[in-house]
């Protein structure tokens, strides 16, 4: 996929009146849509030409590089003129007055029937960017309705058409030209793609993202992991972790921010004291332990145990999770004993690794696992009380797990 823009010649003088905004860079290449845009401004058969999709996806974007196209090809020859219609109050009025001071146009009492002769006589293209703002206004859609040939009128829109009794050119813009854009051979264009993406909302963005954690650009990354936290889905948690090694710090931090933020969101979202939101609650304390083991950041480490805690507050005695949250709970507390030195965390990791062992079939393949862990927080006891039943049984238990 090219790269848009970038390679594009820069006008040298405006010979055609025009207010365009500044070109958007990079610009992530739609060749085929630029082409039905294009193509349909050019037909005398359709006077409006609407571009349509989700929020975020690239409307503006297409919309200011057709016009841009078009003005080096030195089409609408009247004049291109530019118009936001986010925000506007007397719109029609503010319309008009625009118009007039793009092309040039003396004041007159009616502004609407001196910018109506001007676009009569002179082949000119109207960009209505946002239009949903004003899409319930009938004087808007009067005069678009009414729009003097050969002018033109380009329209960028959430959903639907305009909805003119002409005939209308609809292009729908879908996401995967910037999903394809997450692998273009220029960084700028990943970055813009990723970025665009965590507007999008779509699921389908997902596992692209996650490979684009792993992008040779740092900047790609950030843009990858704050793209994954908007998104808000679960698959994207392993890879976060992992990305709390980064070589760059930039990464590290935005990985850390984005995967709390997406567990965070999960538990948001999920119904206090139900096994959804225990489970929710034990994925936000094995996120936040991860964060304390690549940063060392003490109150991650405090939230996690929190999480630990209200996920087995609220689990079944015959829960099929009550043993992970069991173990979850005294990993959790044993790292911050080992962190804080607090007899009581020790005391309760030992007493929970406890019951995860007593709760465990003694043919389960997690039982080894338990054993090893119960075993650790003895030793760590035995060498912090010097209690020989401590030690006695830790050698019993490790003994049992292998």
């Amino acid at each position: 996929m090219g790269t848009g823009t970038m390679d594009k010649p820069i006008l040298k003088e405006k010979r055609i009146p025009h207010n365009l905004p500044d070109r958007i860079q990079p610009f992530v290449d739609r060749e085929e849509e630029i082409q039905q845009v294009s193509h349909a401004l050019l037909d005398p058969h359709i006077p409006i030409v609407t571009v349509t999709g989700m929020g975020g996806i690239g409307k503006t974007a297409l919309a200011l590089e057709v016009a841009y196209r078009l003005l080096e090809q030195e089409r609408f020859a009247g004049g291109i003129c530019w118009l936001d219609c986010q925000g506007r109050d007397n719109i029609l009025e503010t319309i008009l007055h625009t118009i007039q001071a793009t092309f040039g146009l003396a004041p007159a009492l009616t502004a609407l029937n001196e910018v109506r002769r001007y676009l009569r006589t002179n082949p000119c293209l109207l960009i209505l960017d946002g239009y949903d703002a004003v899409a319930q206004d009938m004087e808007i859609l009067a005069f678009l309705e009414r729009l003097p040939e050969p002018s033109k009128a380009l329209a960028t829109i959430r959903d639907g058409q305009v909805r003119l009794q002409r005939q209308e050119k609809v292009v729908e813009l879908a996401p995967e030209p910037l999903i394809a854009a997450l692998k273009d051979s220029t960084r700028q264009v990943r970055e813009a793609a990723a970025q665009a993406l965590a507007q999008l909302g779509d699921a389908q963005a997902v596992e692209p993202l996650i490979a684009a954690l792993k992008d040779s650009s740092q900047q790609v990354r950030e843009a990858a992991a704050q793209a994954l936290a908007q998104l808000g889905d679960a698959r994207a948690v392993k890879t976060l972790i992992a990305a709390l090694r980064d070589a760059s710090w930039q990464v590290r931090e935005t990985a850390y921010e984005a995967l709390v933020q997406l567990v965070r969101g999960q538990v948001a979202t999920t119904p206090p004291g139900t096994p959804e939101w225990a489970r929710s609650q034990s994925e936000l304390g094995r996120a936040l332990l991860a964060c304390f083991e690549a940063t060392g950041d003490s109150d991650a480490l405090d939230e996690a145990v929190s999480a630990f805690q209200s996920a087995l507050s609220v689990a079944a005695p015959n829960s099929a999770d009550l043993l992970l949250y069991l173990n979850d709970l005294g990993t959790g507390l044993s790292a911050r004993y080992a962190r804080s030195g607090r007899l009581d965390d020790l005391e309760e990791a030992i007493r929970v690794s406890q019951q995860a062992v007593q709760r465990t079939p003694p043919d389960s393949p997690d039982l080894p696992m338990y054993l090893t862990n119960l075993g650790t927080g003895l030793r760590a006891r035995y060498a912090r009380t010097g209690r020989l039943d401590d030690l006695e049984e830790a050698i019993r238990v490790s003994q049992q797990a292998v």
